[in-house]
């Protein structure tokens, strides 16, 4: 960084005062000539951004705690990370502040650079109160007290002073400059939290927004070019450079700069640049004719004045893998509490715990980079025992975790968590670390630490539908296994994986990957390990509609659970085959298997099972028309769950009977049924079974019309199949919504949303869906005026359902398609004739 000597040489600069008087910068000090002391106002201040882009509330708050009326606070402390903006914002608001006429006495500036004394502090501030050189007292105590003697002159005659103190390194450089009237105001920025500071406000600067991170680079380059296209013409360029950037103000500053600098750089190949994390702090540099802006340097400032202590631990931290750490983590890094050293760090601006006081610490992404790129330059042997640690720490917990996931009823596991929401709750505060230590230990071929994690893993996911990272993890899995010969683990590995592609909408991949796993388990005779994937495999053949294949592996698997006497087991199994027995047909046996299950979990005090098999019962009830026995056994049903604490059980049975009351044309009580068990799984933290609640809350609530409730449930269950990568889920949210937009008129939306689902079911060679979506795509394009791109949909939607053999669809489609034509037929010289007029005008 350029060194800064007043010695050297002086840095000029004018601004204007009030009254006559002007403002001079020397080398960062101001000072006033041409006015007398006692009728000063100097607004000192150095030139702000015309726009401060995405501070808006950040300004606002800060302009509340200055406002003489609304605040006594006479000490604001804005703190953040490095290059966060802290300075930017403090100038912007002074200057607002002054045009407001708040600060009649003036508004002053002092740069203390992270370094600058207090004594030299107070010389500056006496200098723009008008203090000539001459008569500035010679000690520091001195100095101080002209200074509050100065401030009371100004306090007595109504004249209150703000004095910003811009990158203070600690408390005590910024202590003499606290006012004592309550008129004045200091306002600091600083790297550090400043909190021993008395009384003052203290306020933390978080990065920018995707949108307000990408249009800060936007404006700079349309400022410099006004006819720049590249903010029009690379959009989601930008939003990549800002990513890259971590959104921090200092970053995006200088990636505009390299912009501007290269007029004929196009930004995509910026954020290449940017992509590889190994060079990325060195290319965030830019250096003009002297002025040099770099992140690294920024941090730098940071990372020297930390003990070596807190340095290791900055550079330790850089081993985890996932997002953020755990207090408890961090001390296996450094093998000492380390909350003490954590909190330092957040103190000196370099990480943050997030929430405060929740026990979760989380660095900016440069921030890491430069942690990562310092580790690079230490002992290997350090880092890798450190990673080690943190490994087996994951995995220890991981596992003590999974222990109170599998439990059976009257289990009761004694280890580091109390019981099984406490474990659920560690796993997912974890996710991204464990998910994260798999994918890092299968890159270093570290194989054995990959198949027990994902061992213990699998449960949890399972449990919480997060099936990205059940791909991820049982993809990782598969390979370690195969690498050191387990054939067990591989084929586990493969169950899992198939579970993940079910719920990815890829029935026929997961029905691979089970008959994989079948084959792996027989080819060492491990039987009973092959009920397990039979079961799975079983409900995934449903899922494609091959219910007599499902029929066949189901009775396999109960089969293999009864020769084993593994009774919990054979009681799920039971369940799945009772519903597969319906699905042919097989009405009697499917009420015998439901039942038996029912009396197995009984025995065994199992009562999610017991409660799924008297669900399945009155959903065969209804069926048969018993309406209100079958009401009745679900609520049985509910009893056994509530009773248990089984959250996801009870979800389940109100949407159970939220589908036979729709069923039964009582649409107001389904939608109650629904709603409740939307709020039983957001509750119990169960995403995906929520999103499925919400998609038939939202189709029930649009066949009552209430459709922009039921458009705003369907848009929220959309949202979160997408987050878990459930495409059979998302294409069911979609269905629903398409519907509901068609119904309020939203005619733009339906189209849009008919499309993408439209694309969901090609990919999945869903041709029932197909056909609705293709018919509900042709309606939307209708009401558009959008003619050929509805006769193409409303035909392709008839060819398709005929080609399904559905005569129902058929016949809707038929009907949709012959009706559209004869529209075409009316509108379309209209649509002609219309065109032909606005081409004159």
């Amino acid at each position: 960084m350029r060194r800064r000597d007043a010695r050297a040489h002086h840095i000029l600069q004018s601004a204007h005062a009030s009254g006559s008087s002007q403002i001079f910068q020397v080398a960062g000090d101001f000072v006033t000539s041409g006015v007398e002391p006692d009728l000063q106002a100097p607004v000192a201040l150095p030139a702000a951004l015309e726009h401060l882009q995405g501070r808006e509330e950040e300004v606002g708050t800060l302009l509340s705690v200055l406002d003489p009326e609304k605040s006594s606070n006479p000490v604001t402390v804005l703190s953040g990370t490095p290059g966060i903006g802290k300075s930017a914002l403090a100038v912007h608001a002074a200057h607002t502040a002054a045009a407001r006429g708040w600060f009649a006495g003036g508004v002053l500036f002092v740069s203390l650079r992270g370094h600058l004394s207090s004594e030299r502090a107070l010389a500056a501030v006496l200098r723009q109160l008008g203090v000539p050189q001459q008569e500035l007292p010679e000690t520091a105590e001195e100095q101080e007290i002209r200074y509050r003697m100065e401030l009371y002159s100004r306090a007595s005659r109504g004249l209150p002073v703000l004095i910003v103190a811009d990158d203070a390194s600690d408390a005590a450089t910024v202590l003499p400059l606290i006012p004592t009237q309550p008129e004045h105001r200091l306002l600091v920025t600083s790297r550090h939290t400043l909190a021993s500071l008395h009384a003052a406000r203290l306020l933390n600067l978080g990065e920018l927004g995707p949108d307000d991170a990408a249009d800060l680079i936007s404006n700079a380059l349309e400022r410099a070019r006004p006819h720049d296209p590249r903010p029009r013409t690379e959009r989601d360029a930008l939003g990549e450079v800002a990513a890259h950037c971590g959104r921090l103000p200092l970053a995006l500053t200088i990636a505009a700069a390299l912009l501007n600098a290269d007029p004929g750089l196009a930004v995509a190949d910026l954020a290449t640049q940017l992509s590889d994390v190994r060079t990325r702090l060195h290319a965030l540099h830019y250096e003009d004719g002297g002025r040099v802006l770099a992140v690294r340097a920024a941090f730098e400032l940071s990372y020297q004045r930390l003990s070596t202590q807190q340095a290791l631990l900055f550079r330790l931290l850089s081993i985890n893998p996932g997002p953020d750490i755990a207090t408890e983590a961090a001390a296996v890094l450094i093998r000492v509490p380390a909350r003490p050293a954590l909190a330092e760090l957040a103190t000196a601006g370099l990480l943050m715990e997030q929430p405060v006081g929740g026990g979760r610490w989380r660095m900016h992404a440069l921030i890491s980079d430069y942690s990562a790129d310092l580790a690079l330059k230490d002992d290997r042997q350090v880092y890798k025992d450190a990673f080690e640690r943190l490994a087996a720490y994951y995995l220890e917990a991981a596992s003590e975790a999974d222990e109170h996931l599998r439990a059976l009823p009257n289990e009761r596991p004694r280890n580091r968590f109390s019981g099984r929401d406490e474990a659920l709750n560690w796993l997912e505060c974890e996710r991204k670390n464990l998910v994260a230590c798999v994918d890092l230990a299968g890159t270093i071929d570290w194989h054995q630490l990959v198949v027990a994690m994902a061992a213990a893993l699998d449960e949890f996911l399972r449990e919480r539908s997060h099936y990205e990272d059940m791909m991820t993890v049982g993809c990782r899995a598969i390979d370690s296994a195969v690498e050191i010969g387990d054939a067990e683990t591989a084929a586990g590995a493969l169950i899992s994986l198939g579970v993940a592609l079910e719920f990815r909408g890829k029935p026929g991949e997961a029905i691979d990957a089970y008959a994989d796993a079948l084959r792996e388990l027989r080819g060492i005779g491990a039987t009973h390990k092959q009920a397990a994937a039979l079961n799975n495999g079983g409900m995934a053949l449903q899922e494609a509609g091959r219910s007599e294949e499902s029929v066949d592996w189901l009775s396999r698997a109960v089969a293999i659970y009864r020769k084993f006497g593994d009774q919990y087991r054979e009681a799920i199994a039971l369940n799945n085959f009772g519903v597969s027995l319906c699905k042919v047909g097989r009405h009697a046996d499917a009420i015998e298997a439901h039942k038996e299950a029912l009396l197995i979990s009984r025995h065994i005090r199992d009562a999610r099972q017991a409660g799924i098999a008297m669900t399945h019962l009155g959903k065969m009830l209804a069926a048969s028309g018993k309406i209100d026995r079958a009401i009745a056994t679900c609520h049985e049903a509910l009893e056994v769950y509530r009773g248990a604490g089984e959250k996801k059980g009870e979800g389940a049975t109100l949407v159970a009977i939220g589908k036979i009351l729709d069923e039964a044309g009582r649409i107001d009580d389904s939608v109650d049924s629904f709603g409740l068990a939307c709020a039983v799984f957001r509750e119990s933290g169960s995403h995906g079974q929520e999103a499925e609640a919400l998609a038939r809350y939202g189709l029930a609530l649009a066949n009552l019309r209430r459709f922009q409730d039921a458009i705003e449930a369907l848009y929220r269950a959309h949202e979160i199949y997408t987050e878990l990568g459930d495409q059979l889920g998302r294409g069911a949210a979609l269905n629903n919504l398409t519907k509901a937009l068609l119904g309020s008129r939203r005619f733009e939306e339906a189209a849009q949303k008919s499309t993408e689902l439209v694309s969901i079911c090609r990919e999945r060679g869903d041709r029932s869906y197909l056909a609705a979506a293709l018919m509900r795509l042709g309606i939307a394009c209708l009401w558009l005026w959008r003619f050929e791109e509805a006769i193409d949909a409303l035909t392709e939607a008839h060819e398709t359902a005929v080609g399904i053999d559905d005569e129902e669809l058929e016949t809707w489609t038929l009907k949709r398609l012959n009706g559209a034509r004869r529209i075409v037929r009316i509108l379309a010289p209209v649509q002609r004739f219309w065109g032909k007029i606005m081409k004159l005008k």
